[in-house]
C-alpha cells in the first residue's frame, strides 16, 4: 500500500493534538536541560498562531 497525501493538522483544527505536541516539545527540551512546559496555559503563553 502507497500513500500520496499527508494531513498535517498542527493546530488542533481536525484533532485535538495540544497534549502532544506538548508532549513532544518536552521530549526536546528534556535533551537540551530545558524546562518542560507544564500545562496548556504555560504553552499558549509561549506559542501563538496567527
Amino acid at each position: 500500500m502507497s500513500y500520496s497525501h499527508v494531513i498535517w493538522d498542527f493546530n488542533g483544527t481536525i484533532l485535538d493534538d495540544v497534549e502532544a505536541v506538548i508532549n513532544s516539545e518536552n521530549i526536546v527540551l528534556k535533551r537540551h536541560n530545558l524546562p518542560y512546559i507544564q500545562d496548556i496555559k504555560q504553552y499558549q503563553s509561549v506559542f501563538t498562531f496567527f
